[in-house]
């Protein structure tokens, strides 16, 4: 079983975690280190007050290493490839995928998107193409995803694969601004303040308000609700109820004004909005 291991912090208050194969959510993606702390686990760069093990090894010096770990970064740049497909045949290459961008895609009702020009992709369309590449890893050493679950993809697929990457041992290490998605994905729960991990007793207890939206386009209502600072979550599930979204915040006139808000920027009509509990999972590890 592969181990991960963090050591450091950007102030005098240290820390030292070990995240061993299974699902591990680190609560605090809009803390202003988080997008480093996901940049050096998949070995994008080596910060002064961040060490990043893997089994001991060194992700940013090992290039074979860090081509065995999974990504998805807050903003993906859109490459030089001219489609999408051409942006995913290195990769895959690289990385010792025997599947086909093509099929990899497909899984997640992208298969049409082989063929678009990577300069016509959203940035929310770049972190679903970034999404797809990590998740379709045969054996990646390391998973390390910033909000997964609001990358485009459809949320129920999304969950099942990274639960299928825990049960043989891999590390998943998401980072997360709702402590729902956490329990939602059944993981071990940690903290981020001010770029120090901590433990999850250490975390408050939030409630969470959770809220199922009818939607004319669901799909671009979600796109439009990424940008709300009060909505902690969304979830699209295109096979189940592809016309409804699952939004969450922690404060519920906050969300229930941001699916307006964002509706009428968008031009989108909503035909419901209900209150609903927020969904509970047991925790996902390796068997």
């Amino acid at each position: 079983m592969t181990l991960v291991q963090l050591r450091g912090g950007p102030g005098p208050d240290r820390f030292d975690v070990s995240l061993p194969g299974g699902i591990h959510a680190i609560v605090g993606a809009r803390d202003p280190w988080a997008t480093e702390i996901v940049e050096a686990l998949a070995g994008l760069c080596r910060p002064r007050w961040l060490e990043v093990r893997i089994d001991g090894r060194h992700p940013y010096r090992e290039p074979e290493l860090r081509r065995s770990i999974g990504s998805l970064l807050p903003r993906e740049e859109p490459g030089e490839a001219p489609t999408v497909g051409a942006s995913m045949y290195p990769l895959f290459g690289l990385r010792g995928a025997a599947r086909s961008p093509t099929d990899a895609l497909a899984d997640f009702g992208l298969g049409a998107w082989v063929g678009r020009r990577t300069s016509s992709l959203s940035p929310l369309e770049r972190r679903s193409v970034a999404l797809a590449v990590a998740l379709s890893l045969p054996a990646p050493s390391l998973l390390a995803l910033h909000e997964p679950l609001v990358a485009g993809l459809e949320r129920g697929q999304v969950v099942a694969a990274l639960s299928r990457h825990a049960a043989r041992g891999v590390p998943v290490v998401v980072v997360l601004s709702s402590g729902g998605d956490a329990v939602e994905l059944g993981a071990q729960r940690w903290g981020l303040t001010e770029g120090r991990i901590f433990p999850a007793e250490g975390l408050p207890s939030v409630e969470v308000a959770c809220f199922r939206i009818e939607a004319d386009d669901a799909r671009a209502l979600a796109g439009a609700l990424s940008s709300e600072a009060g909505v902690t979550h969304v979830a699209w599930d295109a096979a189940r109820l592809p016309g409804h979204l699952s939004v969450q915040g922690t404060d519920p006139p906050t969300v229930a004004l941001a699916v307006l808000r964002s509706a009428h920027r968008a031009g989108l009509g909503i035909r419901s909005i209900v209150r609903e509990r927020p969904p509970r999972a047991e925790p996902r590890g390796p068997s």
